[in-house]
């Protein structure tokens, strides 16, 4: 009886080592379906299910790569999933089409965006260690997802006015992002950046660059992110003409020296 008992006792902790693994993806997954439908964002579980894969590869990634300073899946659900869905409401009030995801780093928020929208996305992504992750990614759980491993001026001289829209997220200052979209974007295109609370300024020091890139302001709305202290601002713009210079002028000048 004691040998039965202690085999018995061996299976029991292999199998509840599983249950809890199992246990805490099946939780993760219910937040984010809890979590997009407080942002109105409807999600079926297989979709809930691909962003958790997505965030707990990036987790398994991260101390090879840096990808993110997120250690578990538990904070990662609001910090990344949640607060890249926010965005999906205002993506799917752009044109139809393709997007693209500027600095996407780990994923967030283009892949999110992608599963939930079922739009066609381009992560660009210029350190390639990064872009090979995310490639390794998109071919195992986001078909519908490129990635270009160039900068976003290099990507602009492949693709120009290719995308219905561009998003941001922690990548840059405004007035640097709108220079960047702006030759990357279509007729009525808009760049969809994701920023924090506080963006007055911001947004007013973008404004000269904008107009001299053909972008104007078309709307900065507050979100309440669930599981995430402090509100998400989402600030657009949108293009309704051409250029005053030529654009992409070279890698790192709109960071440098912005227009305006």
């Amino acid at each position: 009886m004691f040998h039965v008992k202690h085999l018995s006792c061996g299976v029991h902790a292999h199998t509840m080592f599983h249950v809890k693994h199992q246990t805490d993806r099946d939780e993760a997954r219910e937040r984010v379906l809890r979590g997009a439908e407080q942002l109105g964002v409807p999600l079926s579980e297989a979709q809930a299910e691909t962003m958790c894969g997505h965030l707990q590869a990036v987790l398994e990634a991260n101390e090879r790569l840096n990808l993110t300073a997120v250690r578990t899946l538990d904070e990662g659900i609001g910090r990344h999933v949640l607060d890249s869905l926010a965005a999906v409401p205002m993506l799917e009030s752009c044109p139809a089409g393709e997007f693209v995801d500027l600095g996407s780093g780990a994923g967030f928020p283009g892949i999110p965006l992608c599963v939930a929208s079922g739009r066609e996305a381009v992560l660009a992504e210029s350190i390639r260690k990064k872009a090979a992750f995310l490639s390794e990614i998109a071919e195992r759980l986001a078909p519908r997802i490129t990635v270009a491993a160039v900068r976003s001026e290099e990507l602009a001289l492949t693709r120009p006015c290719a995308f219905a829209a561009v998003v941001a997220r922690a990548v840059a200052p405004l007035a640097t992002l709108v220079e960047l979209a702006a030759p990357l974007l279509a007729a009525d295109g808009r760049l969809i950046a994701l920023k924090g609370p506080d963006v007055e300024g911001e947004v007013e020091r973008s404004l000269p660059a904008a107009a001299v890139c053909g972008l104007v302001l078309y709307a900065v709305e507050q979100v309440s992110v669930p599981e995430v202290h402090g509100s998400r601002t989402l600030v657009s713009f949108l293009r309704v003409g051409d250029p005053e210079v030529k654009l992409p002028r070279r890698p790192g000048m709109a960071a440098k020296r912005p227009l305006g």
